[in-house]
């Protein structure tokens, strides 16, 4: 079997030197009356042709011959949230991990910013200290600057320490850990004298939640204060589902929505989504509606797991399909 480029190119080469000796053989015999050549003619034509199209383009026919090697997962940041559980005047440290699985080398720089998060759960970026529920002013990161070799799996350690005598630390708190790459930047040359030169330049970056709730805080303060259907613009069906936190702690939160058919009785369970929702922040989560369900009248339930040993939130409604 063919397994590198050069034995190939040197198959086709051959086959273009048999092209031209039968090209002069068949104009010294008389085509009509020989079939065979003939059909070696347009055989050896299309091996030619096939020849010059490969060698024109540059392609490595070699990769294709060999065994395909195992693609990595690139470079991967993980946990992608930490939850702390500090009390006042003491601390906690928790892990980072890097994973550069990938062929070149990077260096990262780790920096924290504080958070506000609006209802569809997006948060906007403020710098370390300012924010209302700031936890960025209790935390400390070590080291706080990482190179990374090919093949490299760096850890750094992200502490929370609250302080005893500050007035805010028996609240939630939240913030933002960024692992940023650091990139030389480079300076483009103007090509005409007026000319402005522009450059950009694509970096890994990567955001880690972290939320602290002291213990004295009512982490299962949450209600849902609305259940109801609607379409979006392209008239896609959907459930939207809003919980508020109308307690004092953060809560860690599992929603879904179950749609079950009166006549047939079966039931269909939508997407379920995980997520967090902070002291006084409503959320909103819209949860599309298979276009495959069958037409008829279903019972919604909407369910949203918020941590409690106790209970369940869940809200119904009928909708017609």
């Amino acid at each position: 079997m063919l397994n590198n480029y050069t034995t190939l190119k040197s198959v086709l080469s051959c086959t273009q030197c048999f092209f031209k000796a039968l090209v002069l053989n068949i104009f010294q015999l008389n085509l009509k009356k020989n079939t065979t050549i003939m059909k070696n003619f347009f055989l050896v034509i299309l091996l030619s042709v096939c020849a010059n199209l490969v060698f024109a383009k540059e392609i490595k026919l070699s990769d294709i011959f060999q065994p395909d090697k195992p693609a990595g997962a690139g470079v991967a940041v993980s946990p992608s949230h930490l939850h702390y559980n500090v009390e006042p005047g003491g601390d906690k440290t928790m892990k980072i991990t890097i994973n550069n699985d990938t062929e070149r080398s990077y260096q990262f720089k780790v920096n924290l910013f504080d958070f506000d998060m609006d209802k569809t759960g997006q948060p906007t970026f403020l710098p370390p200290g300012e924010g209302e529920y700031s936890l960025s002013k209790y935390m400390s990161i070590a080291p706080s600057f990482i190179e990374m070799n090919p093949g490299d799996k760096k850890v750094f350690s992200v502490n929370v320490a609250i302080a005893i005598d500050d007035p805010s630390s028996n609240k939630s708190a939240w913030c933002i850990i960024m692992i940023e790459e650091v990139v030389e930047k480079t300076t483009l040359t103007k090509s005409k004298k007026d000319a402005m030169a522009f450059g950009v330049t694509a970096t890994h970056a990567f955001g880690v939640f972290a939320y602290q709730n002291p213990p004295n805080v009512e982490a299962h303060g949450v209600e849902v204060v609305d259940f109801k259907a609607e379409s979006a613009l392209n008239g896609t069906k959907m459930i939207q589902l809003d919980a508020e936190n109308k307690g004092d702690g953060t809560a860690y939160c599992r929603g879904y929505v179950e749609l079950v058919n009166f006549k047939s009785g079966t039931s269909r369970k939508l997407a379920v989504k995980n997520f967090t929702i902070t002291p006084g922040l409503r959320r909103e989560f819209k949860f599309e509606i298979p276009v495959d369900m069958e037409p008829g009248i279903y019972n919604a339930i909407g369910v949203v797991d918020y941590g409690s040993s106790k209970e369940l939130l869940t809200a119904e409604m009928q909708i017609k399909l």
